[in-house]
């Protein structure tokens, strides 16, 4: 999986919250997620964002951020299969026992207000 973290840490039975990042040459499609969410229940981890880094103007991070990252809003629509969770400016979903949080405030491809319409789709706007 290419992530190291001492096992110590979770026999620690405290409640773990990790980050995830989606990277061009590291997870980066939605078989990996799911195998990243299942590693992640199996130690017992209550939740996991799954983040994107903000909308920056800088010129000179924008061109690293698509040279190097995914936007987490590709995914979103994979999740809506899920049962959606807690009232959150992020769409939250119940993957096993895991919390999974898609961190989309200042995404710029949806933008800051995601919408969950009736057919279970994310959608920028109700237009």
């Amino acid at each position: 999986m290419g992530v190291n973290y001492s096992d110590q840490v979770f026999e620690l039975h405290e409640n773990i919250k990790l980050s995830l990042m989606l990277l061009k040459n590291g997870i980066n499609n939605f078989r990996e997620i799911l195998e990243y969410l299942d590693w992640a229940n199996s130690l017992n981890v209550k939740k996991v964002v799954i983040r994107e880094l903000g909308n920056d103007p800088n010129k000179k991070y924008q061109k690293i951020f698509k040279k190097l990252f995914l936007p987490v809003s590709g995914q979103v629509s994979r999740f809506s299969k899920f049962r959606k969770t807690e009232k959150s400016k992020n769409p939250t979903f119940l993957y096993k026992n895991l919390l999974v949080e898609l961190e989309l405030v200042g995404c710029p491809d949806l933008g800051d207000d995601i919408i969950l319409r009736p057919d279970n789709q994310f959608y920028s706007s109700w237009n």
